[in-house]
C-alpha cells in the first residue's frame, strides 16, 4: 500500500508490505527479540508490564487464573507458545488483541530463552501477583 512502517510494525506474526511484496514476520533471533525487550517503550509487544496489564484486565482470566483453572486447561508442567496461544484463546484473545510476539515475549522473559516454554503455574502466579520475574 506504499505506507511507511516503522518499530509499532516489526514484530512477529506482523504482516508487512515493501514495495509490492508482503512480508509476515515469522520469528526472530536472540539479539533482536533482547534488543526490542531493552527497547520496550518503542516496542511495545515487547512490554511484559502491557502485556499483562492486558491480561489482567480480562476478568474470566484472572479469575482462572486465581482459582487454579488457568493451570488446569494446560495439558503439561511446561507449555510453547502454541500452546499459550491455544489456552488463551479461551478467554477471547486472538491473534488481534495478542500477538504471537507478545506470547513468545512472556515465554523469554518468564521461563526458558532457549526452549521458549514457559510453566502455566509461573503464568498464573504473575496474572493474579505482579512479580519481578517478566522485568
Amino acid at each position: 500500500n506504499g505506507d511507511a512502517f516503522d518499530e509499532t510494525n516489526l514484530y512477529v506474526g506482523a504482516a508487512i508490505q515493501v514495495l509490492k511484496h508482503r512480508f509476515r514476520i515469522l520469528g526472530s533471533n536472540n539479539g533482536t527479540f533482547k534488543y526490542m525487550e531493552d527497547n520496550c517503550h518503542k516496542f511495545v509487544r515487547s512490554n511484559t508490564e502491557g502485556i499483562f496489564s492486558k491480561l489482567r484486565s480480562n476478568t474470566a482470566l484472572y479469575e482462572a487464573a486465581n482459582s487454579g483453572d488457568l493451570v488446569a486447561q494446560f495439558s503439561k508442567d511446561v507449555v510453547t507458545p502454541a500452546d499459550i496461544r491455544t489456552v488463551l484463546g479461551n478467554f477471547g484473545f486472538d491473534q488481534e488483541n495478542l500477538t504471537e510476539h507478545e506470547i513468545i515475549n512472556l515465554c523469554r522473559k518468564g521461563g526458558d530463552k532457549e526452549l521458549m516454554t514457559l510453566k502455566p503455574t509461573v503464568l498464573a502466579d504473575e496474572i493474579v501477583s505482579p512479580s519481578t520475574r517478566f522485568h
